[in-house]
């Protein structure tokens, strides 16, 4: 009896043994885990703020461009306008 009781009882310690490095190798997959999510949320601003960046730009662009075709063009030097 008292041999299966040392058995159970060093089965025991070595699975509290396991348990603890297992919590321990949770631990740092959470860290992981929430230091990914953190730089993936950084890099979706980053991306959103250069989406934003580049299309204000263009769109300053695209009314420039509007207002040089809008303005009444130049007749070449020696020609002669219709009408």
């Amino acid at each position: 009896m008292q041999g299966q009781l040392a058995t159970a009882r060093a089965g025991l310690e070595r699975a509290r043994e396991e348990a603890a490095g297992l919590r321990g190798d949770l631990a740092t997959l959470t860290a992981e885990r929430e230091a990914a999510r953190a730089i993936v949320e950084l890099e979706r601003s980053h991306g959103e703020q250069r989406v934003k960046d580049l299309h204000d730009t263009y769109g300053r662009r695209i009314e420039q461009l509007r207002h040089e075709i809008a303005q009444p063009r130049e007749t070449p030097r020696g020609m002669k306008m219709a009408g």
